[in-house]
């Protein structure tokens, strides 16, 4: 069976708001701005064709999510190259501070 679509065990409660109510929430949001954009509420019948306003909704959806897949790529690249960065100055932080020690043994034995 798809990883996606197995049983889970039961959810954990926390203190965290529950989704349905931000959800929620978000729908009242979404619905107050197509009223004040629209000057009226989405209804059945409103001579639009609702396949086409889902469908052309869906696009969008596809065109957001590429962007974030894009945007996270890219974050998670750079921060694997700000480690490599960090571990290669640390490293040669740590060659430099040997090196010094080494020289200063080396002064020490000529006294």
């Amino acid at each position: 069976m798809d990883e996606h679509v197995k049983e889970q065990k039961a959810p954990v409660p926390n203190e965290r708001p529950a989704v349905w109510d931000l959800v929620i929430a978000d729908m009242k949001a979404r619905d107050a701005h197509g009223r004040a954009h629209y000057g009226t509420p989405l209804q059945p019948f409103n001579g639009r064709d609702p396949l086409v306003d889902a469908y052309q909704e869906g696009l969008d959806k596809v065109v957001y999510l590429k962007q974030a897949i894009v945007e996270r790529a890219e974050a998670n690249r750079r921060s694997q190259e700000c480690r490599a960065d960090d571990a290669f100055a640390a490293g040669e932080h740590e060659g430099r501070i040997r090196g010094a020690a080494e020289f200063a043994v080396e002064v020490l034995k000529l006294l």
